[in-house]
Formats: C-alpha cells, structure tokens, sequence
C-alpha cells in the first residue's frame, strides 16, 4: 500500500519531484503504539491504592509494660552465653572437656524462677558449631519450661552476642 505524491512541474523547465510513500510500515507502527497505549492505560488503574490517612489525635499513654524479651542462649566456640539483654548476661565459658551444661542449666533454672511466666526461648549458634550442642541446648531449655523454641541464625559476620564476664 503506498501513495504518490503528485511531482508538481518544475519551474524553467526543471523536472518536479515526485515520490512514492509507503504507508505499510507506518500503518503496523501506528497499530503497535495503540495496543500499547490500551494495556498500559488498564495497568495504570489496577496499581492504585486507595488509602486515606488517619488523622487525629495519638492514642492516651499506658501504663503497660512492655514485653519481656525472650531468653537468648548463644553457643560460641568460647562457650554459652545466656540472658535476655546484651548488656546484661552470663557467659559460661568452655571448659577443657567441653561445654558446661550443668552451669547452663543453673542459669536456666535462675532466669525461670525469676520469670515463671516466660515460655520464649532462642537458641543461636555460630558456624563451626556442633549439632548436638545445639540439641542438647535445646533439650535443656525445654525441661527448663521455655516451651516456645526460636531457632536464630544470621549472617556470618553478625556481632556475637554478650560480653559479660565469665563465671
């Protein structure tokens, strides 16, 4: 499909130029642009979100405490540390046979009585670290009375937890 434009003579006897278009490419270029413009124009409403903001005054303070974090014991190739702030904890260090899971049981034991309410429990370990301890700290912990078990983990340059001084 194509049209001829007319050549218009020339002045002085120079020949007029005439030319041929072809509309074809035109017309499918025009065709795309429009399917285009049609599924954009549908996008357009279904990503809208309709939300309004919530004006008004701050809700009145109260006198709730809040939540008592969840008791972390944190295995280390150095030993265990325990406690529910970072700042705050025992660390029991490694002994030459192993670990000392009576002295974590003590500590379990100490931070139950105090909060007999608490069921949260988080058990982290670092790389390197066998899985028994792991489950042994975890069997501790359970007969302990912390009945919710949070398993952590994190990247390996994560902060290792506590630095309390050793027992």
């Amino acid at each position: 499909m194509g049209v001829s434009l007319p050549s218009g003579g020339g002045r002085g006897g120079k020949r007029g130029m005439g030319a041929d278009l072809n509309l074809v490419p035109f017309i499918d270029l025009m065709s795309a642009l429009i399917t285009f413009l049609l599924a954009t124009a549908v996008w357009t409403q279904t990503s809208t979100i309709d939300i309004e903001q919530a004006i008004g005054e701050p809700p009145p303070p109260t006198n709730e405490k809040p939540p008592t974090p969840p008791i972390m014991v944190h295995i280390s190739e150095r030993g265990v540390w325990l406690g529910r702030d970072m700042a705050k904890g025992t660390f029991v260090a490694k002994l030459p046979s192993g670990y000392d899971w009576d002295a974590v049981q003590h500590e379990l034991d100490v931070d139950h009585a105090a909060l007999p309410e608490e069921t949260q429990a988080t058990i982290k370990t670092d790389d390197g670290i066998v899985y028994e301890h792991m489950i042994k700290a975890l069997d501790l912990v359970r007969t302990t009375g912390y009945d919710k078990t949070l398993l952590a983990g994190g990247p390996p340059d994560a902060p290792t937890l506590g630095t309390a001084t050793p027992r």
